[in-house]
Order: C-alpha cells, then sequence, then structure tokens
C-alpha cells in the first residue's frame, strides 16, 4: 500500500533534524520512500512511502525521531495512483 504522510511541527524539532532526514534518506535508498516535499512555510513535510499496512506504516513512523518525541504529528492517508504520469 503507498500512504500520504502529512507531517506538523508541534515542537522544537532542531535536536532531531539531522535524524529525521536520515530516517527518511534510507527510506529513498530503500524504495520506501518515492516522494517528499517540504511545507511552503516550513510548518512540516509531505511524503508518500509504502507499507504493507495501516498498522505497519504508524509503526514505522516512530523510526522518525522527531516523530518518536512528540514534537511532529503526522497524519496517514492510504493514496493509490489513478493515472500513471510516466
Amino acid at each position: 500500500m503507498q500512504f500520504l504522510a502529512i507531517s506538523t511541527i508541534r515542537g522544537d524539532v532542531g535536536p532531531y533534524l539531522d535524524g529525521d532526514f536520515a530516517v527518511l534518506d534510507r527510506w529513498r535508498r530503500e524504495g520506501i520512500v518515492t516522494a517528499a516535499w517540504m511545507k511552503a512555510d516550513s510548518s512540516g513535510g509531505v511524503f508518500v512511502f509504502s507499507a504493507d499496512s495501516q498498522e505497519e506504516a504508524e509503526e514505522a513512523l516512530q523510526q522518525i525521531p522527531a516523530v518518536a518525541h512528540g514534537v511532529t504529528e503526522v497524519s496517514l492517508i492510504a493514496i493509490m495512483e489513478v493515472v500513471d504520469t510516466r
């Protein structure tokens, strides 16, 4: 399954940014994250990633340090491709 993850910063993410980006970069290299963006107002980000289930996706998000420490919240939306843009 694919998910759209929308993150919102709720606290000081400074101490966690390096770890957050390391997790996203590792997921990108592993093909788990297929796209990622920062919100224009820098209040969080949006990324598309793959997991076998909603539960697995929620568990995976806990690998992101700012999420695990409660300073970033993430909403998940299950998505599916309807138009091949390649």
